[in-house]
């Protein structure tokens, strides 16, 4: 994690993030929308009443997102046989 001074060896285990990057966050996300606007978006584009998990994007997950991935679409194939 780079981002701190001096960083970390290794990511935590519990869910965690640096307050620097939280803070960053939280500003980036402060645009607001009106509630007509927001009533017209598709329900799937409409603001969320929590905010999204970030997750740590690291070598290790993303191994594991690769593997995930070559997982799904190898079942994908066999399902389509």
């Amino acid at each position: 994690m780079e981002c701190l001074t001096p960083p970390l060896d290794a990511v935590p285990v519990e869910e965690w993030f640096c307050p620097e990057c939280i803070a960053n966050n939280r500003t980036s996300g402060s645009e607001q929308i009106s509630e007509e606007e927001s009533s017209s978006l598709p329900t799937t584009s409409r603001p969320r009443a929590r905010p999204t998990r970030a997750i740590a994007r690291t070598q290790h997950s993303e191994r594991v997102r690769a593997n995930v991935n070559r997982r799904r679409i190898t079942q994908a194939r066999t399902a389509a046989q």
